[in-house]
């Protein structure tokens, strides 16, 4: 389902700091706004999102390897009017952060063919409560303490990557509006001039009327009118494309894609407030610390979880030795007092001979950790230098704007000479076209140059990957 976006904004009020005058032109949909409703509703936006649900869950998933657990077996059997044996057998188990687990428990047994193992004295009931600890592989990390130390850092992973994913989308939007406002410009370029080629063929064609200009003038300036009608069609075409394009990202809630209606325009005067809707700055370049952007959080990340992996391969080159210790008590009201006589207690020991496997194992991991910090360092220099060349490139495209902005003026007082002249008949129909020709050639390469400029802050707005905080 499509619906119109004016009437979403009215009624929702989305529109609360947008420009709200209609005037000839049509409604803007200010620049703010628009990236308002992108970070908001956009699907791209809303996975971002997902993504660090998931990463919390995954978390919570970790953690659970470390809650105690309660266990609870009975057996019984009786046969021929005997009771072979009743068996029960509970416990509690609490894992701890190391390789050590308290376990306390209940044994109750009776019968006439109890296994002599299972053989309780007096009234058949025996209370534990005991350690069991890994002295080799497992002390000091193991398969529980890796997975929960992955799962935080993939959650800060997840963080750094969803700015990566926002400011992506961001960038995309921002892109497709910019162009929507240049091909705008141009329209409305095409029909000051083609109300300007026809004002001046009406006059042209009352001056042949009258004998004072020759024939050939009024075809010349009727020539004019059809290439301007011809630029003006191929820029309404632009201008619709580029429409289409920018309405893309805009969606409202339920997932629900929205239609602009046609009177709504870009917003004109975005010079001033364009950087910071973006975030960025003039001295930003020499604020930002490139250690927090997001990528190379994410990337440093990366690193930290092969780390984390290697850690692990490295502690199964350790032998296995597990020891167990649990005190032993008939009577429930001696629980708390240690009785070192009335025990159970084990150890298991076990050691690969060649370890190959395990070897094989950790070199693998070293070459990924190797891999991962090579990449971050590649990626720390180009990001360095993106966000450089971006920088240099915006302060370049500034002061080609002041000098620019002075040649369509410069231009512009020329072809208001040349239509004096003109009136007054010392000039020709032709000069007037021409220096006319000129005036639209620079200002079309203004509008160019001012897009270009818009680009090139959104490229330094990419490449410091911010995420503004928007507001609508």
């Amino acid at each position: 389902m499509r619906i119109f976006v004016l009437i979403f904004l009215m009624f929702s009020g989305y529109f609360g700091k947008a420009q709200s005058d209609i005037d000839t032109l049509g409604t803007t949909m200010e620049f703010e706004n628009f990236l308002g409703l992108v970070r908001e509703f956009h699907p791209i936006a809303k996975q971002a999102n997902l993504n660090i649900a998931k990463a919390k869950a995954g978390v919570l998933k970790a953690r659970g390897a470390f809650d105690p657990k309660i266990e609870a077996n009975y057996e019984g059997k009786e046969f021929l009017g005997s009771d072979y044996f009743d068996i029960l057998q509970t416990s509690l188990k609490i894992p701890t952060w190391y390789g050590v687990e308290f376990k306390a428990g209940f044994d109750d047994a009776d019968g006439v063919f109890l296994n002599p193992q299972q053989f309780i004295p007096d009234d058949g009931r025996i209370f534990s409560a005991g350690i069991s600890v890994s002295l080799g592989e497992g002390l000091f990390i193991n398969k529980r303490m890796a997975t929960l130390r992955t799962a935080k850092l993939i959650r800060e992973l997840s963080l750094a990557e969803r700015t990566l994913e926002i400011n992506q989308v961001l960038t995309d939007a921002s892109l497709s509006y910019f162009n929507w406002l240049k091909t705008y410009r141009e329209l409305k370029l095409y029909e000051r001039f083609l109300k300007n080629a026809e004002t001046r063929f009406q006059g042209i064609k009352r001056q042949v009327e009258q004998g004072d200009k020759a024939a050939i003038d009024s075809i010349e300036a009727g020539i004019t009118i059809k290439n301007r009608r011809l630029n003006l069609e191929q820029s309404k075409l632009a201008y619709r494309k580029s429409q289409l394009a920018m309405e893309g990202f805009l969606w409202i809630k339920n997932n629900v894609p929205v239609v602009l209606e046609k009177d709504v325009i870009p917003e004109l005067n975005l010079s001033e407030s364009v950087d910071e809707i973006l975030g960025i700055s003039a001295n930003l370049g020499d604020a930002f610390i490139l250690e927090e952007h997001p990528k190379i959080r994410a990337l440093q990340q990366k690193v930290n979880i092969l780390e984390v992996d290697k850690k692990l391969k490295a502690d199964k080159l350790k032998p296995r030795l597990d020891a167990n210790y649990n005190f032993l008590t008939s009577d429930a009201e001696r629980i708390n007092s240690f009785n070192f006589r009335d025990f159970k207690a084990g150890f298991s020991f076990s050691l690969d001979l060649f370890l190959r496997k395990e070897r094989g194992d950790l070199k693998i991991a070293r070459f990924k950790v190797q891999d991962a910090e090579l990449a971050y360092k590649n990626e720390f220099i180009q990001l360095q230098n993106k966000i450089a060349a971006n920088y240099e490139s915006l302060l370049s495209f500034e002061e080609q704007w002041f000098l620019l902005d002075g040649i369509v003026k410069d231009y512009a007082q020329l072809l208001t000479a040349e239509e004096r002249k003109f009136n007054l008949g010392e000039s020709s129909v032709f000069l007037v076209n021409t220096r006319e020709r000129t005036l639209i050639d620079t200002e079309l390469k203004q509008i160019g140059l001012e897009a270009k400029r818009f680009k090139t802050k959104v490229a330094l707005f990419n490449s410091l990957a911010i995420d503004p905080q928007l507001s609508f």
